[in-house]
């Protein structure tokens, strides 16, 4: 029985709530790192496998030495970890993996750039990316990236595609395999949103105008404050950063009335709620992730080089920022988009990430078959795929169910949304 470390913050089999989130980020700040995580763990959870999570971010020579000791390779799912917040952990990695005697192995790791941004200028963590990369490739036989972007960040640095590295993109999308297929959408009464706030205004308003012309949408909320808000009714911080942002005050407030935002702690019931949708509509990539695997129909607008490398990748139906009207939807487009064109390169790009994982030695489900419906495959048969709680908005609830929540609080989690609140932690 082989035993692998995995990169991730959560344990695909315990069955989390909000207090345990606002304890520990397990989705570290954006539930987005659930999704490729989880892709990861669920194509490498064999019958003669385990995987084992870790979150760490700081490593001794003990930690070193007792991974060697218990593990047979190390996986790093990751995602735009070239950037300059991530530089701490970037070297952190790598004094670890110098100790490490066992495979390490990178999947779809990328570089975060502006859209028009040439990814050969120099950066002031070119040395730590360079160290990095290098003491990887002493421990496996080639890296994963996101996109073909990075992949020109590397050729910078001085390393060579297929020698080095190859990209991949996302591993949340090779989830079931081959077992996509992407509705045509017809009729649109229900829609789902969600909303970057680094995005350009035009693009917050497009999707903004797109909502109020359905008749029935959802907000989906992927940041941890977010989350930590959603489950107090406390927005300030949203307040800054959102409702003047994307939506306004009143419009926000309706919503959280309503109980029309959502935020998943698991992969299953983020696609369970995806797949009776109409439509999805977003600027956050593992947004469209979850619609894709869900089969919803999806339209994703990329602003930045971090997520336009993976939808030119998987050619994920989408609509560039720079063509769009504020003053339209996305009832102005849909007779121009494609909704198959992901599902027409999957196979292939399939078919190179199961090469990818089998250069690094790495054994997966998908020798048995290529593609698993839902609840299929060894980890998701362990998994108890009950429903999970469902985190109503706070404002929506009577104000005998609000006391409810705030006497069931314990003070571990009180005093860590206190703190939070506070902006100390």
């Amino acid at each position: 029985m082989k035993r692998f470390l995995i990169r991730a913050s959560f344990d695909p089999y315990r069955q989390y709530e909000a207090k345990d989130f606002i304890l520990t980020a397990h989705a570290g700040l954006n539930s987005g790192n659930l999704m490729f995580a989880y892709g990861v763990m669920n194509a490498l959870t064999t019958d003669d496998t385990i995987i084992e999570s870790t979150y760490k971010h700081k490593w001794s020579e003990k930690d070193a030495s007792e991974i060697n000791e218990r593990y047979d390779a190390f996986i790093l799912p990751m995602a735009d970890a070239f950037r300059d917040d991530f530089v701490p952990m970037l070297v952190e990695y790598t004094k670890l993996i110098k100790l490490l005697k066992i495979p390490v192995v990178v999947i779809g790791i990328g570089l975060r750039a502006k859209i028009d941004e040439a990814p050969t200028i120099d950066r002031p963590f070119d040395a730590n990316a360079y160290n990095f990369v290098k003491e990887v490739l002493n421990h496996s036989s080639l890296i994963g990236l996101r996109g073909r972007n990075t992949g020109k960040y590397l050729e910078k640095l001085g390393f060579k595609e297929d020698r080095d590295f190859t990209p991949i993109g996302c591993p949340s999308l090779y989830t079931y395999g081959t077992a996509v297929s992407t509705r045509i959408p017809g009729k649109i009464e229900n829609l789902v949103i969600n909303t970057n706030t680094l995005a350009p205004r035009e693009v917050s308003d497009f999707i903004i105008n797109s909502a109020r012309k359905t008749k029935d949408y959802w907000l989906v909320q992927q940041k941890y404050y977010e989350m930590r808000d959603m489950f107090v009714g406390n927005h300030t911080f949203i307040g800054r950063k959102t409702v003047e942002h994307v939506f306004d005050e009143e419009t926000f407030s309706r919503l959280n009335r309503e109980d029309r935002i959502r935020y998943f702690f698991n992969v299953p019931e983020w696609l369970a709620f995806m797949k009776d949708k109409d439509l999805f509509l977003g600027n956050r990539f593992h947004g469209s992730a979850a619609a894709i695997l869900a089969g919803t129909p999806h339209v994703f607008i990329s602003f930045d080089a971090r997520t336009k490398e993976l939808i030119d990748f998987h050619h994920v139906t989408s609509l560039p920022h720079r063509q769009l009207d504020g003053t339209k939807s996305i009832y102005d487009y849909l007779d121009k988009l494609d909704f198959k064109s992901f599902e027409k390169h999957h196979t292939d790009n399939f078919t190179h990430y199961l090469d990818f994982l089998e250069k690094n030695g790495l054994d997966h489900i998908f020798k048995e078959k290529k593609g698993y419906a839902m609840g299929e495959s060894v980890m998701e048969k362990k998994i108890a795929m009950q429903s999970a709680p469902i985190l109503h908005c706070f404002k929506s609830l009577s104000k005998t169910e609000q006391f409810k929540r705030i006497a069931s609080t314990d003070i571990s989690v009180g005093k860590a949304l206190l703190l939070k609140l506070m902006g100390r932690a």
